[in-house]
């Protein structure tokens, strides 16, 4: 006899938690809202089962819907209560009312295959919410990065607008992906990936008309890089100086992402600096001739048999004008280029004996110990005069910034097709920021600047020098100061013989 009670109690909690679960959209349902449905679910099918055992035991099948969806929304704890649940149902009605072998075989099918199936859904349930999780952290993570692409890529073209320079960056297939209006500068590029500018750009000199293959851009769109390289646009008379550089633009591994050009005006730059470089000049040579009429008198009235207590101070004088003609030369040569030398074959010992034994023998020279290592037999390929001076500059700077009593040590060898000259002191190292500009015209170090006097002038001159003769001038820290090295190139054979 079937019991009505349990069995509308059990239809109509089935019907409520089903017609409650589908009026609202399903990602819309809360997860507690859904637990709650499929256990009110599991109980009617639990009424459902108790009313119509043992006539319909197979009705404690229907337990596996709600079983599987509560394990799927409820979790863990949805989980045991769907197992305890589907027991409860197998089991329960055979003990409260009993039954036969059979209808026990049924219900420990029943409490196997059910728990089973809720279990299943509860791994099933893990694994898609985990995708997804995993999935919106890819989405957010992707639209983050789309965003910040976005934001820099705003700043970038802001930037491009306001900055005072021309600027062109291109992909890795030599397309543009940005340029501003200020490029300009370098002629009528639109963008084109095989476009090319045919403008009025001359050299450094100013007069010499570049090629269109010579012009920066066009070596720039070709894929060369150009570096700190100075142009002037316009014709002659109506100028602007240009200072362009272009780079490649790398990952991390080395990988191509592009490059990247900055053209700069710096016409006001150039030319203040032009100015400076010929007052100072103008300067230097206007001081030489008065400078040297003082050298000659005092010359003159020390031969003349001077009063003995005079003769001192006249010897003061001379040096110190001499001196002063030392350093206007000096300033004449910061102010120009050295591009042109004469070429010859040195005995390189000889002019480095003769030149450590010049700045050995000055009042701060006594005053140092030095060590000279250079083999006997040593020949160069440079200018004479220009070596004579750049080594006497590396000399100086080593007696000027050492302390009394240190070591100065000249030592020369031949290395890969050149000779070495190398001049080390104990005075202070040079600091990182300072080392790459310490040859630059006018610069001084900025831990010497304010306590030992200078020019700034004689390491650019040295430069220039060595520049001029194909060879070099390097500077290293070591451990107990600073070693400054000139390369000049071997002469024949002079490296097979040192080897």
């Amino acid at each position: 006899m079937i019991d009505r009670l349990p069995l509308c109690a059990g239809a109509g909690l089935i019907l409520l938690a089903t017609v409650a679960s589908v009026s609202m959209p399903w990602e819309r349902i809360h997860v507690r809202w859904q637990s709650v449905m499929a256990t009110l679910n599991l109980t009617g099918v639990g009424y459902l089962s108790a009313a119509l055992y043992p006539e319909l035991q197979a009705s404690a099948a229907l337990a596996s819907v709600p079983a599987v969806w509560l394990a799927m929304v409820g979790g863990r704890l949805g989980l045991v209560v769907a197992i305890l649940g589907s027991y409860a149902i197998a089991f329960a009605p055979l003990v409260l009312v009993g039954g036969n072998e059979g209808e026990l075989a049924s219900a420990m099918a029943f409490a196997v295959v059910i728990p089973l199936s809720a279990v299943l859904g509860y791994v099933i349930a893990r694994r898609y919410l985990r995708a997804s999780a995993e999935r919106d952290s890819a989405i957010a993570k992707r639209s983050a990065a789309l965003d910040d692409v976005e934001r820099l890529s705003l700043i970038l073209r802001s930037f491009a607008d306001t900055v005072n320079a021309g600027i062109l960056i291109l992909d890795v297939d030599r397309k543009p992906l940005l340029k501003n209006q200020r490029l300009s500068v370098l002629g009528g590029y639109s963008g084109g990936a095989s476009e090319r500018t045919d403008s009025q750009i001359y050299g450094k000199d100013q007069s010499t008309l570049l090629p269109e293959d010579a012009q920066p851009l066009n070596r720039f769109l070709d894929g060369r890089e150009i570096d700190s390289e100075l142009i002037w646009v316009g014709p002659p008379g109506d100028q602007s100086a240009i200072l362009v550089s272009g780079r490649q633009l790398r990952r991390e591994d080395a990988s191509d992402m592009g490059s990247a050009l900055i053209a700069q005006d710096v016409t006001e730059i150039v030319r203040a600096a032009r100015e400076r470089e010929d007052a100072m000049a103008t300067l230097s040579h206007q001081l030489r001739t008065p400078l040297t009429s003082i050298v000659g008198y005092v010359d003159m009235i020390v031969d003349r048999e001077a009063a003995p207590e005079v003769r001192g101070p006249l010897r003061v004088i001379a040096r110190n004008a001499e001196h002063l003609i030392a350093l206007s030369s000096s300033m004449l040569n910061g102010m120009r280029d050295l591009t042109e030398a004469r070429i010859e074959r040195l005995d390189l010992s000889d002019l480095i004996e003769s030149g450590v034994d010049v700045a050995r023998g000055t009042q701060d020279g006594v005053a140092r110990k030095w060590i000279v290592d250079v083999p006997a037999s040593l020949t160069g390929l440079m200018d004479r005069d220009g070596f004579v001076e750049a080594l006497g500059n590396v000399l100086g700077n080593a007696v000027k910034y050492s302390p009394g009593g240190s070591t100065i040590k000249v030592s020369a060898v031949v290395a890969h097709s050149f000779v070495e000259v190398s001049v080390g002191n104990d005075g202070p190292s040079i600091e990182p920021l300072d080392m790459e500009r310490i040859f630059d015209r006018f610069y001084r170090g900025t831990n010497v600047k304010n306590s030992t006097p200078g020019t700034g002038i004689g390491l650019a001159v040295s430069r220039s020098i060595m520049k001029a003769s194909g060879g070099a001038i390097t500077v290293a820290n070591t451990p107990s100061g600073v070693a400054f090295t000139l390369r000049i190139r071997a002469s024949d054979g002079m490296a097979e013989q040192l080897g």
